[in-house]
């Protein structure tokens, strides 16, 4: 293990030709099949679509809905869960001012979310979390906007982010093909 989100996995030696075959399906797996969690909808007052604009927020829901991106969420069980981002004080909002049951885990909590110029106790954005696997994106034929009020966004529930490997030439004895 290389650091808390970091890891080096080194396979040898193999026969010609398994390297490359091995590290994409291995890579391919990572990055599409592992289950996670993920920011799937978002609902604020008076909202309609993704570029609507919350009164005393700097950002545009757009702009939010993409700073959610960089919050990393664990969720233990499989329910859906609906939690809270209250927009009750003046700066910066960042993701340690989500309210979520303890089902939830904030693990990025410095990620900033948006900047609130006019803090309004009433005023408040909701997110719906979900569990998943690899990538659910959002077309057009889909519907933007739910039953509930909220706008669906493209969620990334793949825990792994980036794979990358190498495929070096090994030596076993007077074997120099591996």
């Amino acid at each position: 293990v290389e650091s808390k989100t970091e890891a080096k996995l080194i396979i040898s030696p193999l026969p010609a030709g398994f390297g490359m075959t091995l590290g994409n399906s291995l890579r391919r797996v990572l990055l599409s099949s592992l289950p996670g969690t993920a920011i799937t909808a978002i609902k604020a007052d008076g909202m309609t679509h993704e570029y609507d604009t919350i009164k005393g927020v700097k950002d545009s829901l757009l702009d939010i809905i993409l700073n959610l991106r960089d919050v990393v969420v664990k969720k233990h069980s499989k329910d859906l869960e609906v939690i809270t981002l209250p927009l009750k004080k003046t700066g910066d909002i960042t993701a340690k001012d989500l309210q979520a049951s303890s089902d939830v885990e904030i693990l990025t909590p410095s990620a900033l979310i948006t900047s609130c110029d006019g803090a309004d106790a009433k005023k408040k954005i909701e997110l719906r979390i979900e569990k998943g696997v690899g990538f659910r994106l959002i077309k057009n034929e889909d519907s933007i906007k739910d039953e509930e009020g909220f706008v669906l966004i493209d969620a990334n529930f793949s825990p792994v982010k980036q794979v990358k490997y190498e495929v070096k030439p090994a030596r076993v004895g007077d074997q120099i093909n591996l």
